[in-house]
């Protein structure tokens, strides 16, 4: 039965001195005043009940603890600000640098007196490690000339001796310009014998190729197959005599008494007395009758 109430019975009426109390669902149903605006945006009305309930807190929030103390304000979203680019310098690309492999020769020696037949059969080296000459490129007599010092029997000699060096006589004459004497002789161990008044290519099909001043050199052949086609150069300059090597695929090797044994190079080395050039394989060259 649902109860009547009694008409009898008087209605208490609230007194306005006392505040009511007012359940805690109904403060939770009450909107929270919107954030007053920093400045950005207007939010549209019609968002007004996201924004204005939405409550900034922790993950407890989230898990249904109620929130204690006064809510915090809601930020307002700000425009983010544009990326500032960072242009960096972009980095150079590092040099790998490697070493160097050795530059082929290429001057006039190298296309004019190189083998490159392809018939040198490749030998043993005799001086596997020889050190290489550093003697200088001798300097041209002026119009082939040489400074000499004549006997009276028509021998020349060098301008700093005394006594003639073919037959012995004393030196009078003062020294004066001659044309290039014969200075000495090489030897092969074939018994075949060079004069040393200019230059000689020795090879085994030597030639002589784009010669433009001074004498042409004279062509001694070698026919041995290790031998290159043009192998070693003699030149003569004045008083003295020098060797050079052709690029030669096996190499020449200079012995000279009392020296350890020197591998030849492009560049010319001054020849003494006695000296022997090896060409390998027992073909050799002595220098004799130098002053």
């Amino acid at each position: 039965p649902i109860a009547t109430p009694d008409p009898s019975t008087p209605i208490a009426t609230p007194d306005p001195s006392h505040p009511v109390a007012t359940p805690a669902a109904a403060l939770s149903e009450q909107p929270t005043p919107a954030p007053e605006s920093t400045g950005g945006p207007a939010i549209p009305a019609s968002f007004g009940h996201l924004w204005g309930n939405t409550i900034l807190g922790t993950p407890d929030l989230a898990r249904g603890a109620t929130p204690s103390g006064p809510h915090p304000a809601t930020p307002h979203p700000q425009a983010p600000n544009p990326a500032t680019p960072n242009p960096q310098a972009p980095n150079p690309a590092t040099p790998n640098p490697k070493a160097p492999h050795p530059p082929t020769p290429n001057g006039p020696d190298a296309n004019q007196w190189g083998d490159h037949d392809g018939h040198t059969v490749l030998g043993p080296d005799p001086a596997q490690s020889s050190p290489r000459p550093s003697v200088a490129a001798p300097a041209a007599s002026p119009q082939g000339l040489v400074l000499a010092r004549r006997c009276i029997r028509g021998h020349d000699n060098p301008p700093d001796r005394s006594l003639c060096r073919s037959c012995g006589d004393r030196l009078v004459a003062p020294p004066t310009q001659v044309p290039q004497p014969v200075i000495g002789r090489a030897v092969l161990n074939s018994g075949q014998e060079i004069r040393l008044s200019g230059p000689v290519i020795l090879g085994r099909e030597p030639e002589a190729k784009r010669v433009t001043d001074g004498p042409l050199p004279t062509l001694v052949p070698l026919p041995r197959n290790h031998i290159s086609r043009n192998h070693v150069r003699l030149l003569v300059e004045g008083w003295q005599a020098f060797a050079a090597d052709l690029h030669s695929k096996n190499g020449t090797v200079l012995y000279r008494r009392g020296h350890p044994p020197v591998r030849l190079t492009e560049r010319p080395a001054q020849l003494s007395q006695g000296d022997v050039l090896d060409f390998g394989h027992g073909v050799i060259l002595t220098i004799e009758e130098l002053p």
